[in-house]
């Protein structure tokens, strides 16, 4: 196959393939939850218009999106776990994170969370990626900390 144009997205590229962008892009250590099934009900409340991958404006950002099977993916972190150097592993900052959510979505107040887990999305300082043509190879774009 060939292609005239080639757009290579990653979250953090090994710094002898992007050599400039990689020092720009940290781990930010994250935590991520999954809900029990849904209802019609739940899911309409929460997201009227149709199903979306939502996320607040906040540094330390919170973000949602429905699964297949209509359970919600529920994502955060805090300031003090997010952008640690080592891993914070307290059920303490998922916790938190979804009672936030529930504050927001009071339809939710009883939907349980029953597994969570920690790693790391890679990110830039700002959180907007950084977009990038290979200056060896004109027709390629390099994407990455695309959060």
């Amino acid at each position: 196959m060939t292609f005239k144009h080639a757009i290579v997205c990653a979250g953090k590229a090994e710094s002898a393939i992007f050599p400039t962008q990689a020092k720009n892009i940290y781990g930010i250590q994250n935590y991520i939850a999954i809900s029990e099934p849904l209802t019609d009900t739940q899911i309409t409340s929460m997201m009227p218009s149709g199903e979306c991958m939502c996320r607040d404006t906040q540094m330390v950002f919170t973000y949602y999106r429905l699964t297949g099977d209509k359970r919600i993916v529920l994502g955060g972190g805090s300031a003090v776990s997010s952008f640690q150097p080592f891993e914070i592993l307290s059920e303490h900052t998922i916790y938190r994170v979804i009672q936030g959510f529930k504050r927001e979505f009071p339809a939710f107040k009883n939907v349980l969370f029953p597994s969570y887990w920690s790693g790391r999305i890679q990110a830039t300082r700002d959180l907007m990626p950084i977009v990038d043509h290979d200056t060896h190879h004109p027709h390629h774009m390099r994407v990455q900390g695309a959060v």
